[in-house]
């Protein structure tokens, strides 16, 4: 066997052994080691979120107080309550002011107070010539009669100065400063020859404008008529 060979000790170094792999190299003298892990980060504070105003409930009205009858001492009778009048402000109301009239209205009313101002002058005349020379009736009676039914402001007796009566040999005249209707002194002709039977021979006929005239019905002519048709 081969002697092995010494080594001299302290003139040769052992050679450095290569430093592993995965671990650490030695820190150096002196060195202050740093702390390998991180520090945690503070945990993110979440800003307080202010709390949401709750809906303000609904105000209902309030309920109007129910007025209370106080009571009244016994023996007084009990009032009922008065209906408010047309055309009068009710209580506890302010009147409102009354409109101006219209011009139209104004003129209405200027125009009723000249006529109620306007003079009159009104004459009517009822001819009874044939009858009274007939002798089947009398102007006396007939103008009395008229004088005893004619109305003036729906009163009769009431005909003072505004309405008056003339009487002739064979007419009667109205004279009259107030409205007066034709008409009216036809229907009082026709009442007075009913009444003394003289409606079947005798008729009422205008035969102008301010008159009337009592004439006889045409008797013969219709018997004429009547004898030609058989």
């Amino acid at each position: 066997m081969a002697p092995k060979k010494a080594t001299p000790t302290g003139s040769t170094k052992a050679a450095p052994k290569p430093p592993a792999q995965g671990k650490a190299k030695p820190a150096a003298v002196g060195a202050v080691k740093k702390p390998t892990t991180k520090p945690a980060k503070p945990a993110a504070t979440s800003k307080p979120t202010p709390p949401k105003p709750a809906p303000a409930p609904k105000q209902q009205p309030a309920a109007k107080p129910v007025p209370v009858a106080k009571p009244k001492p016994a023996g007084q009778p009990q009032q009922k309550p008065v209906a408010p009048v047309a055309g009068q402000p009710s209580a506890g109301t302010t009147p409102s002011k009354p409109r101006g009239k219209s011009m139209k209205q104004k003129r209405l009313e200027q125009k009723k107070i000249k006529e109620k101002n306007k003079k009159v002058n009104l004459r009517f005349t009822i001819e009874c010539a044939k009858p009274v020379e007939d002798s089947i009736m009398a102007i006396d009676d007939f103008e009395k009669y008229l004088r005893e039914r004619i109305k003036v402001n729906g009163k009769v007796n009431n005909m003072g100065t505004s309405v008056t009566l003339e009487k002739h040999k064979t007419s009667v005249v109205v004279c009259s400063t107030v409205k007066f209707c034709k008409r009216y002194l036809k229907y009082l002709t026709k009442r007075y020859l009913k009444r003394n039977n003289l409606r079947d021979w005798l008729r009422v006929v205008a035969n102008n404008k301010d008159s009337y005239e009592l004439r006889y019905f045409n008797i013969s002519q219709d018997e004429d008529d009547d004898d030609d048709e058989s």
